[in-house]
């Protein structure tokens, strides 16, 4: 196990990482910019819907095929 010297470390790399935007977050920016608001909450829908798939998918012990 390690040693607390690497706590810090991962600590700001773990916040660094979720905060960091992913392309989910891009797509839905570019599609309220590209197009509506209304596009944007669209997008944003849509990509929370999907991640219900993954969810499921793990699961039932799928989300390693997906």
């Amino acid at each position: 196990m390690p040693g607390g010297e690497f706590l810090l470390p991962f600590v700001v790399t773990v916040l660094l990482l979720s905060i960091t935007p992913g392309p989910g977050m891009l797509y839905i920016a570019a599609q309220t910019v590209g197009r509506s608001r209304n596009a944007g909450w669209f997008s944003a829908l849509g990509t929370h819907l999907a991640s219900y798939v993954h969810i499921i998918a793990t699961a039932f012990g799928l989300s390693f095929f997906l």
